[in-house]
């Protein structure tokens, strides 16, 4: 799953029984029985599935940094690959969710889909943005033109639900599309009540697009057993309309958040530094070159970097004891803490 070893969620225990079905015990048998009225109780209980008026995330507060530096990406890439990442900010109290970093995991990319894979650093990633004052807040992935109507597929509504289930019904969906003259546009979007709980109980045949138990499932890309672009199958039926059904149109689930820019100085990080598990990788010469460039910037302007200080957590400093005084002071905006870390910085910039 895609938080620690000592979490848990709604994926990593079996599936449980509505509470009122179990303890139901109908008066006229026993409890292996059935009658008309047992199975008149049952077709009531199934979901009538209707489109939800209203996202629980008010608005998506998008850091115009974090997001341009994921679309410049694709664009030097002349969108003939895709990428998907995870997004780390804050839920904030007027309902709202802002995005200060799209941290982008291992995947193999592809101009049809993006898959996630298996994270080493995860749990490292998960506990810088702590010590920034950061959570998991979303997810972000692109995709090419699509037919009309196709906002979402079905593992991509799966995965949306799966991450609101576990981080909070404020967690936010934003889809980076790519019109026919590769123009690029950043839409927010959450899946309804009713889609978290089909997801909770295993309903959606689609798999998701996140790595969980070593598995992984490719964005973007359906097999048919799963649904069409426009049609999600599920594994109990429900009621759409009036008819009974095990597919339905996915437009059911899909609920628009608005998109606000947080603007060039929203948040507290930059994103200088080249992004992990991209190509070309991650070298010790980028700090050098990032020392370079931010130079007679102050030096907390330079450390203020989500994917910096991921990269000397992994080569320079320890995770345990230098790691995290320099998130407090990015977090905190205390120069004066780093005046130690400087120095050495700056005779890394130096080699």
């Amino acid at each position: 799953c895609l938080h620690g070893p000592n979490a848990a969620c709604s994926n990593c225990m079996p599936a449980e029984e509505d509470d009122d079905e179990a303890t139901f015990r109908c008066r006229n048998h026993g409890p292996h029985g059935s009658c008309v009225e047992c199975i008149e109780r049952r077709e009531a209980r199934k979901m009538k599935l209707k489109r939800q008026p209203q996202a629980h995330c008010s608005s998506a507060n998008v850091d115009f940094t974090a997001a341009t530096v994921f679309q410049n990406y694709l664009h030097l890439k002349k969108f003939k690959v895709n990428r998907c990442g995870l997004l780390y900010g804050r839920f904030n109290d007027d309902g709202g969710v802002s995005v200060d970093v799209i941290y982008e995991p291992p995947q193999q990319s592809t101009k049809e889909a993006s898959v996630m894979l298996q994270d080493k650093d995860m749990d490292r990633v998960e506990q810088i943005a702590s010590m920034l004052g950061l959570r998991r807040v979303g997810w972000i992935f692109s995709h090419p033109p699509r037919s009309k109507g196709i906002i979402m597929t079905p593992s991509e509504i799966a995965t949306a639900a799966y991450l609101q289930n576990t981080y909070g019904n404020q967690a936010v969906t934003l889809i980076l599309s790519v019109n026919e003259k590769g123009e690029g546009n950043l839409e927010a979007f959450q899946v309804s009540d009713q889609a978290m709980k089909l997801q909770s109980k295993g309903s959606f045949v689609a798999s998701l697009d996140v790595p969980m138990s070593g598995q992984t499932a490719p964005t973007g890309a359906e097999s048919g057993s799963a649904g069409s672009g426009t049609k999600a199958k599920l594994r109990e039926a429900v009621f759409v309309e009036g008819a009974e059904t095990r597919e339905a149109d996915t437009s059911f689930f899909i609920v628009t958040v608005p998109v606000k820019s947080a603007g060039e100085k929203g948040g507290i990080l930059g994103a200088d530094f080249p992004v992990e598990n991209r190509d070309p990788a991650q070298a010790s010469s980028d700090v050098k070159v990032h020392m370079m460039h931010m130079a007679g910037k102050p030096f907390l302007q330079q450390l203020s970097d989500f994917h910096l200080l991921l990269y000397l957590s992994k080569n320079y400093f320890d995770m345990a004891t230098d790691i995290p005084a320099m998130c407090e002071a990015v977090r905190t905006k205390s120069q004066g803490a780093l005046e130690g870390y400087k120095v050495i910085m700056e005779s890394l910039a130096s080699m």
